[in-house]
């Protein structure tokens, strides 16, 4: 029989073969969209330089990841697999470091638990292979488990510098750190640690989070520029987004089990309270994801993958709260009442469980990108002018068409619009002659082709500052001037994309067909 130690070694590594099976799918079928495929465009950089200055003027987050990303295609080259396999192997790594925060924060039942919501929730299967996400909460987790262990361990040299470089690490993963670190100091001042100890953590975490200093005129930089697609939102706004955020991150699916699994949460809360047993470290692990949540909503961050990195913490607080309602109801309940509850949870567990691996293996049916499935359906060729619209797509567009020799244009970023960068980009887009300029340039670049393809993204729509509804004027004036050949919706859970296939000139019905 294995003893307790072993029981649960088998049990981490049984759950990290079932996060690797349902994340597997995601990795082989889903392809890359947006925000990889801006890392693309960010590695293909000629030099080093370059790549840095792309980073700094594309992505909205700290470098590491990119540099770590970099370092990795100089050996392994660049294709779907080599860029999605990096994120992948991360999110797997997280599921132990979860269940060490787990363990450390509350029991090593809580750690087991966590670990299985965190292998398991569908959040963290969405973002399993996708850009910086994964590398972010795996920092951010460990960072968690160094601060839990020095709260209630002697602060040697060795365990300072470790805090420190956890804490490097996650301000270099993810902008969230520049206020998930401050929480954790001054979480740090109720340890029950002797004063100078507790002064030691918290200067471990500043002494990490100091070496920020680096990147902070770049970071200054892209604040000032802001997000183009945020911005303006009002109160109700934030609130609504904060509360579709909190059920959103409840481990369950469908939407009936989800609600369910929300209610046993609650009720497990109410159980733990009432026996007064909680864990104060599981309970301030949640509250430093509600707290974050509910500062990027008042940053107007109002999108789940800005808080997605903290989700390990979520899953801990999760964790705890079932078992240690598990203990308290154990310990009130007659023995036939006990067998009967815990055929029920069991049960219970089961079915949500079927429910997120249906979910994991549904999730990749379509890929991400409508450019995947043109690149598999049909290809590019080099006798076509690709017009992408809105450009933000144009990223995705060069990773597929690499290597066809197609000619891209973007709207309303015409020259280079692969190369995303935030600078000026509402004001580009709310120029009066945006849709002008746009057709005077590309009746200059269609001749000589046969054909015109115009690819939009079939959910552009009017955000914010930015008009992307533009991209429907374009089409409309496209459709006065050039014949229409074809057209085709190319599904995208993420980027679906519609292509209108013109001729550039009037042509007879068996020309035509050559650009249908």
């Amino acid at each position: 029989m294995l003893r307790p130690d072993g029981l649960r070694r088998a049990l981490l590594w049984g759950i990290v073969g079932i996060a690797i099976a349902v994340r597997l799918p995601s990795l082989l079928h889903d392809g890359l969209w947006r925000d990889e495929a801006y890392v693309y465009v960010d590695l293909i950089a000629p030099t080093l330089h370059e790549f840095l200055h792309r980073v700094a003027e594309t992505e909205w987050h700290p470098p590491l990841f990119f540099l770590i990303e970099y370092a990795w295609v100089k050996l392994a080259g660049i294709g779907t697999m080599q860029l999605s396999i990096l994120p992948f192997a991360i999110a797997i790594a997280t599921v132990p470091v979860t269940y060490l925060l787990g363990r450390d924060a509350d029991s090593p039942a809580a750690g087991v638990l966590a670990a299985a919501i965190y292998a398991l929730a569908p959040v963290a299967v969405v973002y399993s292979d996708e850009y910086v996400y994964p590398f972010a909460a795996f920092a951010f987790a460990l960072l968690a488990w160094a601060v839990v262990r020095a709260r209630r361990e002697p602060m040697t040299l060795s365990r300072w510098a470790g805090v420190a470089a956890a804490s490097a690490l996650a301000t270099y993963a993810h902008y969230t750190a520049l206020f998930y670190v401050p929480m954790l100091m001054a979480w740090s001042f109720f340890s029950g640690r002797s004063l100078r100890e507790r002064i030691a953590l918290a200067a471990a975490l500043a002494a990490g989070a100091a070496t920020f200093a680096a990147w902070l005129a770049v970071f200054l930089h892209q604040r000032a520029i802001g997000l183009p697609y945020e911005g303006g939102s009002s109160a109700g706004a934030k609130i609504s987004f904060f509360v579709a955020t909190a059920l959103e991150y409840v481990p369950a699916r469908p939407a009936v089990l989800q609600l369910w699994a929300a209610v046993a949460l609650a009720a497990a809360a109410a159980i733990v309270a009432r026996a007064r047993n909680a864990s104060a470290a599981g309970v301030a692990l949640g509250a430093f994801f509600v707290v974050s949540t509910a500062i990027a909503c008042a940053d107007d961050l109002l999108a789940i993958r800005y808080v997605a990195p903290l989700y390990p913490l979520l899953c801990v607080f999760f964790a705890s709260m079932l078992v240690r309602a598990a203990a308290a109801i154990s310990r009130a309940s007659p023995a036939a009442v006990r067998f009967a509850l815990g055929a029920v949870a069991a049960a219970a567990c089961a079915l949500v469980a079927a429910g997120d691996v249906a979910f994991a293996l549904q999730n990749p049916s379509v890929p991400k990108s409508g450019f995947r499935t043109l690149a598999r359906s049909r290809g590019f060729d080099r006798d076509t002018l690709y017009v992408v619209a809105p450009d933000y797509m144009a990223s995705t567009f060069a990773f597929y068409a690499r290597g066809s020799g197609a000619a891209l244009r973007g709207f309303v970023r015409y020259d280079h619009p692969e190369v995303f960068r935030l600078e000026n980009y509402a004001r580009d887009w709310n120029r009066p002659d945006a849709v002008a300029r746009a057709l005077s340039a590309i009746a200059a670049d269609v001749r000589g082709k046969r054909c015109l393809a115009y690819a939009i993204d079939g959910f552009a729509r009017d955000q914010a500052r930015v008009p992307y509804g533009k991209s429907w004027q374009l089409l409309a004036a496209l459709r006065e001037r050039y014949p229409l050949a074809g057209r085709a919706i190319y599904p995208g859970r993420y980027e679906p994309v519609e292509v209108y296939r013109f001729a550039t000139a009037p042509v007879s019905g068996a020309a035509a067909a050559i650009c249908r």
